[in-house]
């Protein structure tokens, strides 16, 4: 997609691959980006969505160069003591967020813990009860991650029996453009 002058959208805007906005772009309804979209200057209002907005595993990049993206994995948790997840916050990302949903009970552990691997194991979860349908939310880890870094699901009391359970992961990162911290 790509659009020199204003586009006003009524109904639903679905992106896969790249946009490229040139100037004001106006959706009324559910808009999904699968794919990157770049922006030229961003005025007050150059994006504007009256709806959901859903940006699944792509990335903005913002004039300069700075890059606000998602990462999201469903993670079936293993039958051992610890999952850990295969997406990866960047190098040199921030967290804007983290949010986690058991979407399938975790059998067995009474709760778990969540965080970044090699880092605070309980930072984006502790203690979370384990049933289908509960979700925790995390908000600004102002860590600058200095590697790629995965999230690492740890089980409480007696890890599961069975690789059964799922835990969905979503995680906002902002990225400064190059030599920028």
């Amino acid at each position: 997609m790509k659009t020199q002058g204003n586009a006003d959208i009524a109904g639903t805007l679905a992106v896969t691959g790249a946009a490229a906005l040139a100037s004001t772009l106006a959706v009324t309804g559910a808009s999904s980006f699968t794919g990157a979209i770049t922006c030229g200057t961003i005025a007050p209002a150059a994006i504007a969505t009256t709806g959901a907005a859903d940006l699944s595993g792509g990335a903005i990049t913002l004039p300069g160069g700075a890059i606000i993206g998602t990462i999201s994995e469903q993670l079936t948790i293993a039958a051992a003591a610890t999952t850990v997840s295969t997406i990866e916050i960047p190098a040199g990302a921030r967290l804007l967020s983290v949010s986690h949903y058991v979407s399938t009970v975790i059998p067995t552990a009474t709760s778990i813990s969540v965080g970044p691997t090699g880092g605070t194991a309980t930072l984006f979860g502790n203690a979370t009860d384990v049933a289908a349908g509960t979700t925790t939310r995390t908000y600004l880890d102002e860590t600058a991650y200095a590697s790629a870094t995965t999230i690492t699901v740890t089980a409480n009391g007696t890890p599961p029996a069975a690789a059964t359970g799922v835990l969905d992961i979503r995680a906002t990162y902002y990225l400064a453009p190059s030599g920028v911290l």
